[in-house]
Order: structure tokens, then C-alpha cells, then sequence
């Protein structure tokens, strides 16, 4: 599963991080090119994140957990996808 996300706030970004981290497998926050990767389970990790990649952040997990993170699913994207 890859979706883009958008975290604006710090609140965002500790509230997915906690969310995030309920997940028993390994999920990852990626940019748009995959030149970065980095935990989503990690707080650091998340405001790198949402400071550094202006052109979107990116979930990855083998999981479907679109459940988990729909607060955070960008709405104004049409980049989500299901494997």
C-alpha cells in the first residue's frame, strides 16, 4: 500500500506517529522519488518529513492500514494506491 499524506501540525505529526505505531508491521514514510525513507513510527523521522519534502510524503506499509491513517490521507490527491 503507498498514500500520500498531508501532517501540517505538530499534532499531526505526533498523532499519526502514535497512530502509526499500533501497526504490527514495518510502515515507512517516503518521498515523492523515493530519495528518502524513513520510519513513520519515529516522530523525528515525521518532521523531517513534513519540514524537508515539500512535494509530498508518501506512506508505504505491506499492511492495508488506509483505515489507520485516513485522518492524514490527502484529500486534494488523487495519488493512492492498493496493492
Amino acid at each position: 500500500m503507498r498514500t500520500r499524506i498531508e501532517l501540517e501540525t505538530l499534532s499531526d505529526v505526533q498523532n499519526f506517529c502514535k497512530a502509526v505505531s499500533q501497526v504490527d508491521a514495518d510502515v515507512y514514510l517516503v518521498d515523492s522519488v523515493h530519495r528518502f525513507k524513513v520510519s513513520a513510527k519515529s516522530t523525528i523521522g515525521a518532521l523531517l518529513a513534513q519540514a524537508e519534502w515539500g512535494d509530498g510524503i508518501f506512506v508505504e506499509c505491506d499492511l492495508d492500514i488506509y483505515s489507520t491513517i485516513e485522518p492524514w490521507v490527502a484529500r486534494n490527491s488523487n495519488v493512492t494506491i492498493h496493492d
